[in-house]
């Protein structure tokens, strides 16, 4: 696990938690009502200087990440791109994410993904010490006539999948991965996928939930995307839909434990 494990920023002032290696565990009760000690870290809040003058690239800005050597990594959205969008073209919402080592920064965005056709331009980043990761949505078939199942650019909805687009920390583009899994834009509740995390290996965890189905999946993923190991949350196998009667509380009680324990 990264050294670095929560960041918070507020305006320009930011504090990074330094994981201690102390040996401390904690009692956790499972599911057959066994208790069971599992190991705890104990974390250390520490100032990271930045720039009097550095202000924070955008007011949609969230997730800040601090990085190993103690640089932040904000993201946000490139709100002037959208602002210029020209009238009757859908606007891009090109994902950011910035880098703040003491008085420099560097922005990298996911409109310089460059080997997908078309892409809803960044769902999430995940930055890491080595590079930032981009969750995309995309496709590299060309670009057809617009019609029923198809998107604003023409290519048929199943033809899109997910990707994740990597960049080196200096801005340089790597490629897209697609990601093995069959998820795509032509089901009315397309499944979705949530937290990633990326080892230095560039293998991931990812977690994957199908509304139709009502499951969430954790799936482990070699960097090629190839799915290798595929874990299924039997608390998630009934009608998650908010308010709905029929659903069981305890039930969407334990997913949700669950989806946020990933």
């Amino acid at each position: 696990m990264g050294m670095y494990v929560f960041a918070c920023t507020l305006g320009v002032l930011a504090t990074c938690a330094d994981a201690q290696t102390a040996n401390a565990v904690q009692q956790i009760a499972t599911e057959d009502g066994k208790q069971e000690m599992i190991p705890t870290k104990v974390v250390e809040f520490k100032p990271v200087e930045t720039d009097p003058n550095f202000a924070l690239p955008s007011i949609w800005e969230a997730n800040p990440q601090c990085l190993s050597d103690g640089s932040l990594a904000l993201q946000s959205i490139d709100e002037e791109g959208v602002r210029n969008t020209p009238k009757g073209k859908f606007p891009k919402y090109n994902a950011i994410v910035t880098i703040v080592r003491g008085k420099t920064t560097k922005t990298i965005s996911s409109a310089g993904i460059s080997d997908l056709t078309d892409f809803n331009n960044g769902i999430s980043a995940f930055p890491t010490d080595s590079s930032i990761y981009f969750l995309v949505q995309g496709t590299k078939e060309k670009p057809g006539q617009r019609g029923p199942g198809t998107s604003s650019s023409g290519i048929p909805l199943q033809d899109y999948r997910y990707y994740i687009a990597r960049f080196d920390l200096d801005g340089s583009y790597k490629g897209a991965a697609e990601l093995g899994i069959a998820c795509d834009l032509s089901r009315s509740e397309p499944c979705r996928l949530h937290h990633i995390a990326v080892f230095p290996s560039g293998d991931m965890l990812v977690s994957e939930s199908d509304p139709e189905t009502s499951t969430l999946k954790v799936l482990y993923l070699k960097s090629s995307g190839e799915v290798v190991k595929e874990i299924q949350d039997p608390a998630s196998r009934t009608t998650m839909t908010s308010g709905d009667a029929a659903s069981n509380p305890e039930a969407r009680r334990a997913s949700s434990l669950f989806a946020s324990s990933v």
